[in-house]
């Protein structure tokens, strides 16, 4: 099957850099810019949605998405939720599942658990700086997901959307560690103490400001 595949990214140059090797071509797209994707839907059969960290309205930012969406005729909408997302009704996730719903596009929900790569990216600084773990999450326990099997899944179901029509699926593991688990198996397998250290969620806002996280 020939694809016509379209990636929107805010900086096109960054873009075609990262992707010079996958036939897609790169278009200017910022979810907080209506200007730039008003006409980016034209001729387009289905859409890969995913929220950027900043965009936590999801009124502000997903509604008129999800309207030019319907504007376009698209026809299917594959979108990158979270766990729980159907139950969790302060998370942004839960609003742009409803958006979705009301749209009357079909639809195919990922839930993926907690991703594995938040270790080198989020996490990374604390713990090479400081050796440390350091989230609000107490003792919960929390499954895991490589975002790369996430690619995987997405992969299928973008090809054959016919056969997800309105389903969700939940992207996890078959363990359920706490972070205290987490720390000891980094410290075991880099051979270095990694302490895990779960801060009042006020403390934890200002740490991460004072980051610029």
């Amino acid at each position: 099957m020939a694809l016509n595949i379209q990636a929107g990214v805010r900086d096109t140059a960054a873009g075609l850099d990262m992707l010079h090797d996958c036939p897609i071509k790169c278009t200017k797209f910022d979810i907080t810019d209506r200007g730039t994707f008003t006409t980016k839907f034209v001729n387009r059969d289905v859409i890969f949605l995913l929220r950027p960290p900043h965009t936590s309205d999801a009124e502000k930012y997903f509604k008129p998405l999800i309207n030019s969406v319907v504007k376009a005729k698209i026809k299917h909408i594959v979108f990158l939720s979270v766990t729980d997302a159907e139950k969790s009704k302060l998370i942004s996730h839960h609003t742009i599942e409803k958006l979705v719903q009301e749209s009357k596009i079909t639809y195919t929900f990922l839930r993926p658990a907690y991703f594995m790569q938040n270790f080198t990216t989020t996490l990374r600084r604390g713990l090479v700086h400081k050796q440390i773990i350091f989230l609000p999450a107490g003792n919960a326990k929390f499954t895991l997901v490589d975002v790369r099997d996430i690619g995987d899944v997405a992969a299928v179901i973008l090809t054959n959307t016919a056969s997800h029509i309105n389903k969700s699926y939940e992207l996890t593991c078959n363990q359920k560690p706490g972070f205290q688990q987490m720390a000891d198996k980094l410290s075991a397998g880099l051979a270095t103490k990694i302490n895990y250290q779960s801060p009042g969620l006020l403390n934890f806002y200002f740490t991460k400001r004072k980051e610029k996280m």
